[in-house]
């Protein structure tokens, strides 16, 4: 069938993937949000922790004499970021308000104004959350995720959204 076997035993993709796949990606969030984006603004990788591993090393650490870090504003945070960093003391973490809704609910809130003293820290180099959380189940909301936004954009930082339970749409 065409080149179907040799795709199967011998035809590797390019190092950064399925070339038509990225350019089909990039043009469906092109289209779909109106961003000018290319195959070159596309990642993939074998997973999102594999992901985050490596934009939490590409805007953290040791650079031009400092320790870039990585703000987590609400803790707890994902356990399996704690040994993420290459270089230790670049995560920074903010505990959470736990707002009581029942007797039995609660939800971990972002503390703001906790968040925004710690971005007055010229070392943080970027904003990370995980929505869901795991182990714990919160879910920020899009409220909360759009302040972060707008804190991120006030300080001309990334706001990265670990989203690897749902669709990336």
């Amino acid at each position: 069938n065409g080149t179907e076997f040799e795709d199967l035993i011998g035809r590797y993709d390019a190092p950064q993937g399925r070339i038509k796949f990225i350019e089909q990606i990039a043009e469906c969030l092109s289209g779909k949000y109106g961003w000018k984006i290319g195959p070159e603004n596309i990642a993939v990788t074998n997973g999102s922790q594999s992901a985050m591993f490596y934009l939490f090393n590409l805007l953290s650490g040791r650079s031009g004499g400092r320790v870039r870090k990585i703000l987590f504003p609400v803790m707890p945070e994902y356990v399996g970021y704690a040994d993420q960093g290459v270089e230790e003391g670049t995560f920074v973490g903010v505990p959470s308000i736990i707002e009581s809704i029942s007797e039995h609910v609660f939800k971990y809130k972002v503390d703001f104004e906790a968040v925004e003293r710690c971005l007055e820290d010229e070392d943080i180099n970027a904003i990370a959350v995980s929505r869901p959380t795991n182990p714990t189940g919160n879910v920020l909301t899009d409220d909360e995720i759009e302040r972060l936004s707008e804190l991120a954009c006030r300080k001309d930082i990334p706001l990265i959204i670990d989203n690897a339970y749902g669709l990336p749409f």
